[in-house]
């Protein structure tokens, strides 16, 4: 889809528009909603209508360094958009462009992780909840939510026989390697050879 079809659809989880640069503050919670969420593109030069109204050239690079500057000093951890001008009905407008992180949670470094963790939420960016930044950690190190370790309780407290009735009724039998492929349990290894006896 080209740019100008994108801009006609409007603002959406993935697309942010403006008419002009604005408030460093208001960049930087953009970009950090795009890096935790989908990734997506950030538009100057358009305005509430969808008209293209463009930046002036002359200020271009200017803009430029200024939105690298502020994605810089204002989001953690780092990170790095594409920012490029496209020409559309004989107007520029500037794209700054990021795409999905692989180091969630993105947030503004002013406020802190619990305080500036932004997520775009259809067109606009919500601030995250202890919930939602506890599930981009776990995105982060690809670990679905039943598969989080649970260390408030040790393995040899775990009453471990239905699951072991159940394997016995279809032949097989039980060994710690195969509960941790199968994502059942998991520990450090320092602990391994406490827990060696605990399933056979």
């Amino acid at each position: 889809m080209s740019l100008i079809d994108q801009i006609q659809k409007g603002e959406s989880k993935t697309l942010e528009l403006k008419e002009s640069l604005p408030k460093n503050e208001s960049i930087a919670k953009t970009i950090v909603a795009f890096s935790n969420t989908s990734g997506g593109k950030l538009i100057i030069g358009v305005n509430d209508q969808l008209s293209i109204v463009g930046i002036d050239d002359s200020t271009l690079f200017e803009i430029q360094d200024k939105i690298a500057s502020i994605i810089s000093d204002s989001c953690f951890p780092g990170i790095i958009p594409d920012i490029y001008s496209v020409n559309i009905e004989n107007k520029l407008v500037l794209v700054v462009e990021v795409v999905r992180g692989n180091q969630k949670p993105y947030f503004l470094k002013s406020r802190g992780r619990e305080d500036g963790c932004y997520v775009r939420i259809g067109a606009t960016n919500r601030l995250a909840d202890s919930t939602t930044i506890a599930e981009l950690e776990r995105q982060k190190h690809h670990i679905s939510y039943d598969e989080e370790v649970y260390h408030d309780l040790e393995l040899n407290r775990l009453d471990m026989s239905p699951l072991l009735d159940k394997f016995k009724q279809t032949g097989k039998t039980v060994t710690k390697e195969k509960l941790e492929n199968l994502k059942l349990m998991n520990y450090p290894d320092a602990e391994r050879s406490r827990y060696q006896n605990n399933v056979s």
